[in-house]
């Protein structure tokens, strides 16, 4: 999968290296939970980001707000 950059920041009315920063931030994040065992999932509105304690990394379709109170590491918002 694809992500533009460009758009999000278009979108989200912030420049590329502010949203290229964030995204990095946030992946950042992730990968540490992960490392420390947590089966970690992050709600990306279009599916989940779902990484299991074994070091596995899964994109899970899903339907937006499914399962949103299990998600152990946080949601994707506007």
């Amino acid at each position: 999968m694809k992500v533009s950059l460009g758009a999000i920041g278009s979108k989200a009315e912030y420049d590329r290296e502010l949203v290229a920063s964030i995204l990095k931030d946030v992946m950042v994040k992730f990968i540490e939970a992960n490392r420390f065992g947590k089966n970690v999932r992050v709600n990306m509105r279009i599916g989940y980001l779902h990484a299991y304690p074994n070091g596995e990394l899964q994109f899970e379709n899903g339907k937006p707000g499914e399962d949103d109170d299990e998600n152990e590491y946080g949601t994707a918002t506007k």
